[in-house]
């Protein structure tokens, strides 16, 4: 079992979050912050063994200084962006 955070941040300029594609296992957890490990909390994903395969609809969600994840026992994540 996974049990180890990981942190990974992409450019820091505007991005807009399209869709979220994750693996789970017991107790995944992604939070999205704008602004990097310190930045706004934009939204945080809970899930177990099903994953996650969730699309934003319209403009998708707005992060104005980058994407910054926290994932806890995620194995792996795949995000679109604009």
């Amino acid at each position: 079992m996974l049990q180890q955070m990981h942190k990974w941040f992409l450019q820091d300029k505007e991005l807009e979050l399209q869709g979220i594609q994750a693996e789970g296992a017991a107790g995944s957890k992604i939070v999205f912050k704008s602004g990097g490990a310190a930045g706004t909390v934009i939204a945080t994903f809970e899930f177990g063994t099903e994953g996650i395969d969730f699309y934003v609809p319209g403009s998708g969600i707005l992060f104005e200084e980058g994407i910054y994840l926290d994932l806890t026992a995620t194995p792996s994540v795949t995000i679109t962006f604009t």
